[in-house]
């Protein structure tokens, strides 16, 4: 949606399922809200996912 949004780019009909994610780490059901953003950011720091612009945030 980001890149949508951003560039005006849009997936090509046959790609728009290809969208595919893993789950890096899981949290307890009470984690707060604010660890849980950190942990994100942690994330997208390591995978450089700002820096190739997947993220905006």
């Amino acid at each position: 949606m980001a890149l949508k949004q951003e560039f005006g780019i849009e997936a090509l009909p046959e790609r728009q399922n290809d969208l595919r994610f893993s789950v890096l780490e899981i949290a307890d059901l009470h984690t707060m809200k604010e660890d849980i953003g950190a942990r994100e950011s942690h994330w997208k720091e390591i995978l450089l996912s700002r820096s190739h612009g997947y993220n905006r945030n």
